[in-house]
C-alpha cells in the first residue's frame, strides 16, 4: 500500500546508526515498512543516534537520501523485562516439544514466545527467519542452538524484520553480518515461507473458540495489536514441508474469582470491540 501510494508518508522519521567509513547510514533495528516508505516519503528526517547498532540488511541511506539529520546519543528503546510467570513456563515447555533439530523458527512478541525459546537450549542448528527478533534468540544465538546451518534459504544467516529487545539483541546484531534485516515484502512473502523447511511458526493469543478461530489482537473489547503478520507466518508454516504452525496460550486468564476461561465457544473479545 505504501509503494503504490494507497497510503501516503509525508514525514517519515528514522532512527539511524551512524555513517561507516564509506558514509552509509544502517537502518539499525528495524527495516520492516520502512524501505519502501523511504522511497514514498516526501520528507525524511533521521535521527543519528551513537548508541544504535549497526546491522546489515537490505537498504542503507547516504546523506543525500535525508533532509534532516539530528545526532543523539540514547539507549535505544527496549520492550521492559517481564520473567515468564510458572503457567507461561508449563506451556512452553509442552510447546517446545514440537521443536526439532533444524527447524527454521518464526516467533511472536510476548511472554510465550520468549519462554519457548528459552527451552530450546538442548537443540543443534536452529535457523531464524521471523518478522521479529527477540533477546532469547540473541541469547540461543550466542550459546551455538541457533546456526542457521541447515537452511537452504539464507543459509547461515537469520532473516528478520525489526529487532524488539534490550541491550542482549543490540549488542549481538551490531555489525554481524549473520543477521540480515529485511523489509515485510520478503519476511512475510508466502512464496518464501512455504519454500523454507521444516518452518515452525510460533505465536501465541487472546483467545480461541470451539471451532479453532484465533483471536490474538482484541481483549476485553480493547485493540492490542499493531502492524503483525502472525497469520501470514502461520500460513507459511502450515504449507512447508514438515513446517508446523504453533499458538500457544494458557487455558485462563485473570487472578482469583476474576479468572476467566480463553477457549470459548464465540470469541468474545472480538465480538465487543467496535472501530467506531
Amino acid at each position: 500500500m505504501i509503494r503504490t501510494g494507497q497510503l501516503k508518508v509525508d514525514v517519515l522519521m528514522l532512527q539511524l546508526a551512524p555513517a561507516d567509513a564509506d558514509g552509509r547510514y544502517s537502518l539499525s533495528l528495524a527495516h520492516e515498512y520502512l524501505v519502501p516508505a523511504i522511497v514514498a516519503a516526501r520528507v525524511v528526517l533521521a535521527e543519528v543516534n551513537d548508541q544504535a547498532p549497526w546491522t546489515f540488511g537490505e537498504r542503507s541511506l547516504g546523506a543525500a537520501d535525508l533532509d534532516l539529520v539530528v545526532h543523539t546519543s540514547r539507549a535505544p528503546a527496549a520492550p521492559p523485562a517481564t520473567p515468564a510467570t510458572d503457567i507461561e513456563r508449563a506451556v512452553a515447555v509442552r510447546a517446545s516439544l514440537l521443536i526439532e533439530d533444524g527447524a527454521t523458527l518464526q516467533f511472536g512478541l510476548g511472554g510465550i514466545p520468549e519462554a519457548i525459546l528459552s527451552q530450546l537450549g538442548d537443540r543443534r542448528d536452529l535457523g531464524v527467519h521471523s518478522g521479529a527478533l527477540l533477546d532469547a534468540a540473541a541469547r540461543l544465538a550466542q550459546a551455538g542452538v541457533i546456526t542457521n546451518a541447515r537452511k537452504r534459504i539464507d543459509s547461515g544467516v537469520t532473516v528478520a524484520g525489526v529487532a524488539m529487545g534490550g541491550r542482549t539483541l543490540s549488542d549481538y546484531v551490531h555489525r554481524n553480518a549473520s543477521v540480515s534485516f529485511r523489509s515485510v515484502d520478503y519476511t512475510h512473502s508466502a512464496q518464501t515461507l512455504a519454500g523454507i523447511e521444516r518452518f515452525v511458526a510460533i505465536n501465541s493469543a487472546v483467545e480461541v473458540d470451539l471451532t479453532g478461530q484465533i483471536n490474538a489482537e482484541v481483549a476485553a473489547g480493547v485493540y492490542v495489536g499493531a502492524v503483525g503478520g502472525a497469520g501470514d507466518f502461520l500460513r507459511g508454516a502450515q504449507h512447508s514441508n514438515g513446517g508446523i504452525p504453533i499458538v500457544a496460550l494458557p487455558s485462563t486468564a485473570g487472578f482469583g474469582d476474576e479468572r476467566v476461561s480463553r477457549i470459548v465457544q464465540t470469541l468474545k473479545g472480538a465480538g465487543e470491540y467496535s472501530p467506531l
